[in-house]
Parts: C-alpha cells; sequence; structure tokens
C-alpha cells in the first residue's frame, strides 16, 4: 500500500492563519506537524472509544455508534478524502473508487448514507454505464465536522443507512470569528505527494449586530493516485497508473440572522466541481484496436445545492422547544463517465461516449428536542423527519461509424438513448424518540417509536426511453 510519507515530508509547504481582529495566529508550524504526525503514528492501531452519552450530538448523531472528527483534527492530520480519514482517525472507513462509495466496516454504496448540513447526498448508480457514485463531491478544507455512524439507524436517517452513516457539517462563521471578535479568516495551503496536487483554500466571515456571513472557496489541481505498479508502457500488462489529470473548485456562502429569542435564520448556497481526463493506456497498443494516443476519458462530477436554514436554542422555560434545526434546499448532482477515441480495427473510425446520471431534488428534514424530568428519570424527546421529492436522468450519448457502415460488431454498440427510464420520487419519514436516563449515570434506554411507516411512498415511471422501447 502507498504511503504518505511523501507527503508528510512536504507538510513544511503547509501554511495554515487564523485571522480574528488584528490577530494574526499561526495554527500550525513545523514542530506541530511533526507532533501531529507522531500522535497518529502512535494510535495508528487504536480503536476510538465509543461515548456512552451522546454530549452536545445532535440529529441523526445522537447516538453512541457515532464518532466525531473535528475541524482541528481535520487540520492536525491533514486529511482531504476519506482514504486519509479512514488510515488517520477512523478506522473501518473506507472509499471505493470502483463503484464511487462509501465503505463502513464492509457495506458500500447505497447502504451508507451521506448527508452534508442535514440534507442527503444521493449516491447514484448508474447500472449499465459507469457514472456511478457522487457522494464524494465536496471539499473536506470547506468542513467543520465529520460524524461517522456505525450500524444501521434508518429510522432517524432515513433509507441508505443500513451500514452506517457519514454526516458532514459545513463551516459556520462562528468557527472563524473569535469570541469578541467581528470578523476572522483561515487560509491553507497544501501539497499532497499521492497524486501530487497543489491546492489552496480560504475563508473568511464577518459578523455586524446579529447579521454573520461566511464566504469560502478552494482550489485543487492534481494528477493520477499513485500506485505499487511498476510497469508502464501500452497495453493491458501496464501495472503504473494511467496518467491523469484534474481540476477541483469549491464555494461557500452562508449567511445568519441571529434574534435575541434563540432564533437564527440562514441562507446557504453550494457549488463543487471536479474534472478528470485521463490518458488509457493500459487499453491502447501498438497493433490493437485503440492505438497510441487515440483513447482518452473523462470522469467529472458537480453538485450544487440552495438551502434555507433554522436553528433554535431556547432562553427561557417557556419554549414548546428547548432546541431544533430544519433545513429546506434544492440540490442537483452530476455524475459524468465518458471516453474519446479512434478504433484502427473493428468498427474503423471515431469513437465516443458521455454518459450521464443526475438526480435533482426538493426538500426538507429536521428535528426538535425537547427536555423534562419525571421522579429520578430525565427524558430527551426528539422528533423529526424529512421530506423530499427527486428526479433521477440517465442518458448515453456519442458517436461511431455504426451509422453509416453498420456490421454485427455494432449490434451491442448503442447509443444516443437512456438505459433506464427516468425515475421520479417521493420519500416521506418521521420518526419519534425518548433518550431516558437515570440522574447523571452514564446510561440510558432509547425507546424508538417506529412511525417511519413507508419510506419510498411513490417511485412512477413517467417515460421511457430507447432502451425499455426495445
Amino acid at each position: 500500500m502507498f504511503t504518505r510519507h511523501h507527503r508528510l515530508a512536504l507538510l513544511a509547504c503547509t501554511a495554515f492563519f487564523t485571522l480574528a481582529g488584528n490577530a494574526v495566529s499561526y495554527a500550525q508550524s513545523p514542530t506541530g506537524t511533526a507532533s501531529a504526525a507522531a500522535e497518529k503514528q502512535d494510535r495508528a492501531t487504536l480503536l476510538k472509544k465509543l461515548e456512552v452519552k451522546g454530549g452536545d450530538k445532535e440529529g441523526v448523531t445522537d447516538t453512541p455508534l457515532a464518532s466525531e472528527v473535528t475541524e482541528k483534527e481535520l487540520d492536525d492530520y491533514q486529511i482531504s478524502s476519506f482514504e486519509d480519514l479512514g488510515r488517520s482517525l477512523e478506522p473501518g472507513v473506507n472509499f471505493n473508487r470502483t463503484n464511487g462509495s462509501v465503505n463502513i466496516r464492509g457495506l458500500e454504496g447505497a447502504r451508507v448514507l451521506t448527508t452534508i448540513d442535514g440534507i442527503a447526498i444521493p449516491y447514484l448508480d448508474d447500472g449499465a454505464r459507469d457514472a456511478d457514485g457522487g457522494i464524494d463531491s465536496f471539499d473536506f478544507a470547506a468542513l467543520s465536522t465529520v460524524d461517522i455512524v456505525r450500524g444501521a439507524d434508518s429510522s432517524r436517517a432515513g433509507g441508505g443507512a443500513l451500514g452506517g452513516a457519514v454526516v458532514l457539517r459545513t463551516l459556520e462563521p462562528e468557527d472563524l470569528i473569535g469570541e469578541g471578535k467581528t470578523w476572522g479568516g483561515i487560509f491553507k495551503f497544501a501539497y499532497d505527494g499521492e497524486d501530487r496536487s497543489l491546492g489552496g483554500s480560504a475563508a473568511v466571515a464577518a459578523r455586524y449586530d446579529n447579521t454573520a456571513v461566511l464566504f469560502q472557496g478552494g482550489y485543487k489541481r492534481g494528477q493520477e493516485r499513485q500506485s505499487n505498479g511498476d510497469v508502464g508502457g501500452y497495453s493491458t500488462t501496464r501495472t503504473e497508473a494511467d496518467p491523469a489529470d484534474y481540476d477541483q473548485n469549491n464555494l461557500l456562502f452562508k449567511v445568519r440572522q441571529h434574534t435575541d429569542s434563540g432564533h437564527t435564520f440562514g441562507l446557504t448556497a453550494e457549488r463543487f466541481d471536479r474534472d478528470k481526463d485521463i490518458d488509457f493506456m493500459s487499453g491502447q497498443s501498438l497493433t490493437g484496436n485503440y492505438r497510441p494516443g487515440n483513447y482518452d476519458k473523462l470522469d467529472n462530477t458537480r453538485r450544487e445545492r440552495l438551502s434555507l436554514d433554522y436553528d433554535f436554542e431556547a432562553v427561557d422555560d417557556g419554549a414548546w422547544f428547548d432546541s431544533a434545526s430544519a433545513v429546506v434546499y434544492w440540490q442537483r448532482l452530476l455524475r459524468e463517465n465518458g471516453v474519446d477515441a479512434y478504433r484502427s480495427l473493428s468498427v474503423i473510425g471515431d469513437y465516443s461516449r458521455l454518459n450521464e446520471a443526475e438526480d435533482e431534488s426538493y426538500g426538507a428534514s429536521g428535528y426538535a428536542d425537547k427536555y423534562f424530568e419525571t421522579g429520578l428519570l430525565q427524558h430527551k424527546v426528539t422528533l423529526g423527519g424529512d421530506f423530499a421529492i427527486g428526479k433521477l436522468h440517465q442518458y448515453s450519448s456519442g458517436e461511431d461509424s455504426c451509422d453509416t457502415t453498420p456490421s454485427p460488431a455494432c449490434n451491442f454498440l448503442h447509443t444516443n438513448q437512456s438505459d433506464s427510464p427516468d425515475v421520479d420520487s417521493k420519500k416521506f419519514g418521521i420518526y419519534l424518540q425518548d433518550r431516558i436516563s437515570i440522574g447523571d449515570g452514564p446510561f440510558a434506554l432509547t425507546p424508538r417509536h417506529p412511525l417511519r411507516l413507508v419510506r419510498l411512498l411513490a417511485r412512477e415511471h413517467r417515460r421511457l426511453y430507447a432502451q425499455s422501447q426495445l
């Protein structure tokens, strides 16, 4: 397995600045980096202890099965991918690049749920083509915490949490603005020897009276991930990674309006884009159908969302709820996988494919907590749920010489069609639970009422494309 010693040796090139008012402090130094690396080495084989009490965890993460990674840990251990997270802090968590999904203790794909700020990032399964995945459509530099929930908890998390859940939270203005300050910022610069990527990110936040604003952006440019292969050249005997180049950028904008009564209203806009070009040398040969320089691939991911956010913390005992959180959103996720090539022997001529899978959804999710006591028992009752309307679209476009010179070899080269019909879906779920603890003891019982009777209320096929009509 490729190690990150190359990367750690270059951490001296990483700058991390925290600004608050007129004060500037260095949050990372070569000594600090070395100590973090040493600490990482010391705990490489240690498993995290499960927390029995939920503490200040909220929503889906309010369970002993959840472990939290803070922004400081993300910075100290230079976490920029799920592979980094699994190697450094969260054993049992990995990323399957073949199907583009998170793997938690052996389960992956649509069985592991990923959410960002309470919004589910759909896992796209293209089926017949290769435009799978999409859950890694975010930048770790834009995150404030990462919670990993191990084990099934679909009653609260919803469908797709059979193997667990990855709960992501992006930066808030309060993460950058120090106490007693009115503005703050952070800048990061990093080099990763794993894919020779170079990039940086910056975030600034300001507060005026009860209004806070945050803007974060990042850019990274890299190449193929290094492997242990030592055979180069063309053909299937190649074991080195195929040459690749990628560009990645993200933008995050937030506005938060606080009130004296404990209510906070917000607006969030987010965009993530990654474009990757691959020279498929392992599929080319000097005498084969694809000659050197005549087979290129592309692999693109794009996600956009716009959301209205609401949070509440009670300031007196007369409130109906002690805390609440809700989000109403629009989100679109697009995965593209394609080929641009030229055939020299069979079905001679230009050959191209662009496979697309797109999920667009509108929805809302949230929860509310209420604390009360009955004798020696302390209760934390949580009512929550989610609702979403979505549309999944898949299409394959392209060209080859079959349109002009049909042959038996063309029978399996269908394109300019959908391999599956468009799918319209409506999802609805609600749950009610009561966390019961005795005094300040470490034990709690959580009866959960199964009100999530139907997760998928309707799934209708509205329009069939060429493939389904054949």
